[in-house]
């Protein structure tokens, strides 16, 4: 449950607090419908993460030195402390999911060093299992299950049985969430054992420009349904590989391709 606090109260229960457990500050009023909408939202999170963090409450109304002091001009409006200071922030009634991957964000689970202790280690299928078993989420541990699939790729796994760590990664709201996107309908086109070992080059720098172009050339050459499954593995393959320069080169003639 959230605590209500005064001005007299922040320093001991918000600043020095911070310093021991990150802590979340929820700026509200009662006539603020939306602020009615998101208190419960906060509170069953506090639960779901186990008291990683402690939730408080400011009431604008009668804490206007508080409010004024943080540049509160609309609410709910949520900061988030750490080590004494203003970590991150947001604005409005998000949704229970947004809510979610804005803590996961910014606290990490306390299995994700074991998780980078294993990945380390090279037991990569062990930390992408643990990661979905923990059910953790944020930008950490979906940099971690991206890596993670792109080395089990790599060492030579079927790409279909490393959905399950793609399905992980959020519908939206990441920058892998395309990537979930795009790799979700390569799976449904049940790519052929060649585009699956031309996926797997990539990885250990073989032939990486001749499969591009073997790519591309599927696209220039075939219409409708196929064209589009051809579009699809070659974007997987820029995934795959990065933004660097020959994957702009191939992003500029894919768009000559189909313009």
């Amino acid at each position: 449950m959230a605590i209500d606090i005064k001005k007299n109260e922040f320093e001991i229960k918000v600043i020095l607090e911070s310093k021991s457990r990150p802590v979340l500050v929820d700026f509200w009023a009662q006539w603020c419908n939306p602020c009615k909408v998101l208190g419960p939202i906060l509170e069953k999170a506090e639960l779901e993460f186990q008291n990683r963090f402690l939730l408080v409450r400011v009431n604008t109304q009668t804490e206007q030195e508080l409010a004024l002091k943080y540049k509160v001009s609309s609410i709910p409006y949520v900061l988030l402390f750490e080590n004494g200071v203003v970590k991150d922030q947001f604005l409005g009634a998000l949704s229970s999911e947004q809510v979610k991957l804005f803590l996961n964000k910014n606290i990490p689970h306390p299995e994700f060093k074991n998780i980078l202790a294993l990945i380390t280690k090279n037991q990569f299928k062990e930390a992408g299992n643990e990661i979905i078993k923990h059910h953790i989420l944020g930008l950490d541990a979906e940099t971690a299950l991206w890596n993670i699939f792109k080395e089990l790729l790599k060492s030579g796994i079927d790409v279909r049985e490393l959905k399950k760590y793609l399905d992980h990664l959020p519908d939206y709201g990441s920058k892998y969430s395309e990537i979930k996107l795009k790799f979700t309908e390569f799976y449904k086109n049940n790519p052929s054992t060649e585009t699956l070992e031309k996926l797997q080059s990539l990885l250990i720098n073989e032939y990486t420009e001749s499969t591009l172009q073997y790519f591309l050339d599927k696209i220039i050459n075939t219409k409708g349904d196929e064209k589009e499954k051809n579009k699809i593995n070659l974007f997987c393959c820029f995934y795959l590989l990065g933004e660097d320069t020959l994957v702009k080169e191939y992003r500029k003639k894919l768009s000559s391709a189909l313009f």
